[in-house]
C-alpha cells in the first residue's frame, strides 16, 4: 500500500490508510463509523468475504498450476463518482473511472513489485489499454428517406391551408351579402364562380410551382427519379380537387355556423385520414383480394375523397422513387426511379399473405380529375337550388323538350288584359290581375308553391317611363318574365 499511496502522489496513513481485520463485517462497521470518507477500498482475503447474509464473495479458486494467485477486491463508492449509473438511463454505456482504473493498476504492479522484491527495479510492470466495445447501429433507420416516409402527409399541409382559407372567405362573403349586392348589380352565378375558380387556380399552381421547386431544389430522391410533369400533375390536380370540394361544401352550407362547422369538420376528417394512408401499404390493403362488404364500401367511400386518389399516386411513386421500408428484406431500399411507362405498370402485390389487387397509377390520376368533375356538377346543383331558387336538372331538361315551359309554375292564361279603348289614339299598357308562382323545391321534392307576384294592377300611358325596384326575391324578374 505504500507502493500504492507512493506511485498515486498520495500519503501512506493520511490518503491511504490500513487495517486489519479479521471479519468483513469489521469493514462494513467502520463505512458505517466513518460514512463518505471512503472513497475506494482495497480488500485482501485469504478464504472468502462473506459482506452480508446476501453476498458472500470468494477469495480462494482451485487451481492447478504452480503460479501464485492472489485475490483483492475493489469497494467502490458510487456517491463520490461524478459519472454515477444509479439514477441514469440504463441505455447509456457507463463511462469509465479513471481513478479506479489507476489505482488498480498500482495495486497490481505493488503485487509484482511484491513478489519480484521490493529493492528491485527491473521488475515487470503491467500496463492498461481501454478500448471501448463496438458500437452496433440502430439500422432500422439506415438508409431511411424522410420525403418518402411522411412526404405525402407533409404535402398535404399546404393544400389544406389553401382548402380552409377559401372556403372561409366564400362563406364570408356570403355571410357579409357581398354576392347578394353583385347579384343586384347584374352580376350572374356563372361570372362569379368563374372568377372564384380562376383566383384558386391561380394560387394552387404557384402552391405547385414553389413545391415542385423546392424538393428539385433539396434534391429529395421523389423530386429527382420522377419525370416533372407526373409530379406537378399529381400535385396540381390534388390542389384543384381540394378547391372545387370547399366550393361545393359551402354551397351546401347556407348558413354562416353551419359553413364553419362542415370546414373545420371536414379539415378534421382529413388530417386524421391522412396520417394513416400516409403509408402506402395501408391503401394497398384496402384493395386486397375478395375483401369483406365493409371494406368494399370503405373503397368506395375513399374513391370520392382527394386525399385518398392522392395518397394513391404517392404511394406508387415512392415505391419506384426515393426510398421505402421493404416488408419482406425488412429494411429500406432505394428504388429505380419512376418512369412514364409506370403509370401504367401494375401495383399488385402480396401483403402479410394477403394478395392486393390494386390498380395502376394512372387510375388514381382519373380518380382526381372525376372529383373535380363529380364535386363541381355538386356544387353547381347546391348553388343553383339554395341561392337561385332554381332546379339544375329541371333548367337542362327543358332545352330538350319540344314545349318549352316557364321556370318552375305557369303564368295564368288570361291574366294581362290589354285596354286600348280607354285611351284612344294613346300607345299606353295596363295590366290587370297578374299572377306569378314558383313551386320551392328542396333537394328532389317539391314542398310549397311561392307566389311571387299576385293579383297585380298595374297601368302606364303613353310617355311615361316606369323603373320596379325590389330586392332578390320581391317578384321583379317574376314581372319581366
Amino acid at each position: 500500500m505504500n507502493y500504492v499511496a507512493k506511485e498515486n502522489d498520495l500519503e501512506f496513513d493520511k490518503d491511504v490508510n490500513y487495517f486489519k481485520i479479521s471479519k468483513a463485517q469489521e469493514f462494513r462497521e467502520n463505512l458505517l463509523q466513518y460514512p463518505n470518507q471512503t472513497f475506494i477500498g482495497v480488500i485482501f482475503c485469504n478464504t472468502e468475504w462473506r459482506y452480508s447474509d446476501d453476498i458472500n464473495i470468494p477469495c480462494k479458486f482451485e487451481t492447478k498450476t504452480n503460479q501464485k494467485l492472489v485475490f483483492y477486491n475493489l469497494v467502490y463508492n458510487e456517491t463520490h463518482a461524478l459519472n454515477s449509473p444509479l439514477g441514469g438511463d440504463y441505455k447509456i454505456v457507463f463511462p469509465k473511472d479513471h481513478t479506479a482504473i489507476q489505482l488498480k493498476l498500482s495495486v497490481d504492479n505493488g503485487i509484482l513489485k511484491y513478489f519480484h522484491g521490493s529493492n528491485r527495479e527491473d521488475y515487470a510492470k503491467m500496463d492498461i489499454k481501454i478500448q471501448d466495445f463496438p458500437k452496433i447501429a440502430f439500422r432500422f433507420w439506415v438508409g431511411s428517406d424522410l420525403v418518402s416516409t411522411l412526404g405525402a402527409f407533409q404535402f398535404f399541409i399546404p393544400y389544406i391551408i389553401h382548402f380552409i382559407a377559401t372556403a372561409l372567405e366564400i362563406i364570408r362573403e356570403r355571410h357579409k351579402k357581398l354576392r347578394q349586392g353583385l347579384s343586384v348589380m347584374g352580376m350572374s352565378s356563372g361570372v362569379y364562380w368563374t372568377s372564384w375558380f380562376i383566383t384558386f387556380s391561380i394560387i394552387n399552381l404557384l402552391i405547385t410551382i414553389i413545391v415542385v421547386f423546392s424538393g428539385s431544389m433539396f434534391r429529395y430522391k421523389f423530386f429527382t427519379d420522377t419525370p416533372l410533369l407526373i409530379t406537378f400533375m399529381m400535385f396540381f390536380l390534388f390542389g384543384e380537387a381540394m378547391q372545387i370540394l370547399s366550393c361545393c361544401l359551402t354551397t351546401i352550407c347556407t348558413t354562416f355556423e353551419a359553413g364553419h362547422t362542415a370546414v373545420y369538420g371536414f379539415l378534421l376528417i382529413s388530417i386524421v385520414l391522412e396520417y394513416f394512408i400516409n403509408n402506402p401499404w395501408i391503401c394497398f390493403l384496402i384493395y386486397m383480394e375478395n375483401p369483406p362488404a365493409w371494406v368494399f364500401l370503405l373503397r368506395l367511400f375513399l374513391l370520392f375523397m382527394p386525399a385518398f386518389n392522392y395518397s394513391i399516386i404517392f404511394g406508387g411513386i415512392v415505391l419506384k422513387s426515393g426510398g421505402h421500408f421493404d416488408l419482406e428484406i425488412k429494411s429500406w431500399v432505394q428504388g429505380p426511379g419512376f418512369k412514364f411507362s409506370d403509370l401504367w405498370a401494375s401495383q399488385s402485390t402480396s401483403l402479410f399473405g394477403v394478395f392486393c389487387n390494386v390498380p395502376p397509377v394512372w387510375c388514381f390520376f382519373l380518380g382526381l380529375i372525376f372529383n373535380i368533375i363529380f364535386y363541381s356538377l355538386i356544387g353547381c346543383y347546391f348553388d343553383s337550388l339554395f341561392y337561385q331558387n332554381k332546379n339544375l336538372f329541371k333548367e337542362i331538361s327543358k332545352y330538350f323538350r319540344k314545349n318549352k315551359p316557364g321556370i318552375y309554375g305557369q303564368l295564368h292564361e288570361n291574366s294581362v288584359e290589354w285596354d286600348s279603348s280607354r285611351n284612344k289614339g294613346r300607345s299606353g299598357i295596363k295590366i290587370i290581375g297578374l299572377d306569378k308562382c314558383y313551386t320551392s323545391v328542396t333537394c328532389w321534392r317539391a314542398k310549397r308553391q311561392i307566389h311571387a307576384v299576385k293579383n297585380l294592377n298595374l297601368e302606364v300611358n303613353d310617355g311615361e317611363l316606369l323603373g320596379i325596384l325590389g330586392h332578390n326575391g320581391a317578384g321583379t324578374f317574376s314581372i319581366e318574365v
